[in-house]
C-alpha cells in the first residue's frame, strides 16, 4: 500500500482510501472518512476566506457565489450567473482581482 501512496497524484486522498480499505478488511461495519469534493471556479478562494475571516468577508464571499439568506440584496439568487446578470459591475472574485 505504501507503493500506492508513492504513485498517487493526490497523496491525501490515497491515504484516506488506504485507511478505509484497512477498516473494511477488519470486517464488520465501519465509518468511512472519505470526503466528496466538487470543484468550481472560486471554491478555493471561498474556502480560504471562510477559514481566515476578516471584516471584508461578505464582499468577497458574495463574489464567490456564497450568498447567505437574509443578509443582503442578493438573497434568493440561486447561482453566480444570476448574481452577475443583475449588473455588469457584479463580477466574480477572479474578475474583480483582474484575472
Amino acid at each position: 500500500m505504501i507503493e500506492l501512496l508513492k504513485k498517487s497524484s493526490h497523496v491525501g486522498h490515497t491515504a484516506l482510501a488506504v485507511a478505509n480499505i484497512r477498516k473494511y478488511k477488519e470486517g464488520g461495519e465501519f465509518t468511512s472518512d472519505i470526503i466528496f469534493e466538487s470543484d468550481g471556479l472560486t471554491n478555493g478562494f471561498a474556502f480560504r476566506t471562510l477559514q481566515f475571516p476578516d471584516s471584508a468577508n461578505e464582499q468577497w464571499l458574495t463574489k464567490t457565489g456564497f450568498i447567505a439568506d437574509g443578509t443582503n440584496e442578493f438573497t434568493g439568487l440561486d447561482s453566480m450567473n444570476a448574481f452577475k446578470s443583475l449588473d455588469a459591475e457584479n463580477t466574480d472574485v477572479y474578475e474583480t482581482a483582474g484575472g
